[in-house]
């Protein structure tokens, strides 16, 4: 930190909270309830793959400002996830219904169990509290589920305030929400590109959050790196 800490802000999806089951589970059983059997962790290296090039291929908001223009992206990552199976890329305008539905409920996530450890530590230094995700409109209500609208201070969601990370624009919505200097910040994630490199872009602190131990070519000067959200407290707060 190059100054007093006062406000960090996380991520949401894959730092707080992850598909419970995985998301290649999910969609072979929504498969599986129109007569299609396929292998769940098929599914999932098709998914990742999918919404991986259906990210690429967009140009502006990848989910969109509203739950029209977020099915639509989620409609053509499921067609390009069954893209091999004639069937279900019949099916994807049900399954977009179905899958939309399911993953906008708290019961298809699992928040991380060290999120009450970080929380009540942050709270008792003082800091304020925020969330900064690149995701759809289906978001805030999700968090409403699990509690979390009412632990934090602010929440920013891509597709109510209009950029994305790696866009410094989004953070800089949480600074002003939050009232701070960018230096005064740190943001947690588990992104490389979105959560490190547009933070620091954007003046904050960064801590890379990376359970995997993934590789990096690059090294972001001053990144602290985490395996555990339990290790936050540690490095920041002690």
């Amino acid at each position: 930190m190059r100054g007093e800490l006062k406000v960090i802000t996380f991520d949401v999806g894959n730092t707080l909270i992850f598909p419970e089951p995985s998301v290649g589970e999910v969609y072979a059983r929504a498969a599986g309830r129109h007569g299609v059997t396929i292998d769940s962790a098929v599914v999932s290296s098709r998914f990742a793959s999918a919404w991986r090039a259906q990210q690429a291929s967009r140009s502006g908001l990848v989910y969109g400002r509203t739950h029209g223009e977020a099915r639509a992206f989620w409609l053509a990552v499921i067609r390009s996830c069954f893209a091999d199976n004639p069937q279900l890329v019949a099916l994807a305008p049900v399954l977009v219904d179905e899958l939309y539905a399911t993953f906008g409920r708290a019961a298809a996530w699992r928040l991380a169990p060290e999120w009450g450890q970080v929380l009540q530590a942050c709270r008792r230094r003082g800091l304020r509290i925020g969330l900064v995700s690149n995701w759809d409109i289906r978001l805030r209500g999700l968090l409403a589920e699990f509690g979390l609208l009412e632990v934090v201070d602010s929440v920013i969601i891509s597709a109510e305030y209009g950029a994305e990370k790696p866009d410094p624009a989004i953070f800089r919505f949480a600074l002003a929400e939050l009232g701070c200097l960018p230096s005064e910040a740190v943001h947690v994630g588990d992104s490389w590109q979105e959560d490190v490199v547009g933070a620091q872009r954007a003046g904050l602190s960064a801590v890379w959050y990376n359970p995997d131990g993934a590789f990096t070519p690059e090294r972001q000067p001053g990144a602290l790196v985490v395996s555990a959200l339990r290790q936050i407290p540690v490095l920041l707060l002690d």
